[in-house]
């Protein structure tokens, strides 16, 4: 190989190894939410328009739980002392409301995408 063919060849290999692997542009929105007492907290969660959404939900209850929402049309069962992530595929702006399906007097709450 010729010197000048190696030195694009180092240059090459460097750049993309300091780049970082773990963040594509392609990565959803991450929030977290937990549920505690029968209660989510934060009860308001806010997410960009346009992009996928991933809720990691971490129940630190001892009963399962159950995600739901009509309007985002997802369900999801949590175990007791578990933790599930909700995926979403972008949504359009507006207020998104979610309950625990179980404990459905206590554990609301609400997704505002802008």
């Amino acid at each position: 190989m010729a010197p000048s063919n190696l030195v694009w060849l180092l240059l090459l290999t460097t750049t993309f190894a300091a780049a970082p692997s773990s963040v594509r542009a392609d990565d959803p929105y991450a929030l977290g939410l937990t549920l505690k007492g029968h209660v989510f907290d934060p009860p308001e969660l806010k997410a960009p328009a346009g992009k996928d959404i991933a809720i990691t939900l971490r129940n630190e209850d001892e009963s399962f739980e159950e995600f739901d929402s009509d309007s985002l049309h997802m369900e999801k069962i949590v175990p007791g002392k578990g933790k599930v992530t909700i995926k979403l595929k972008p949504l359009a702006v507006g207020r998104y409301p979610f309950r625990g399906e179980f404990h459905d007097a206590t554990a609301q709450g609400m997704l505002i995408v802008e």
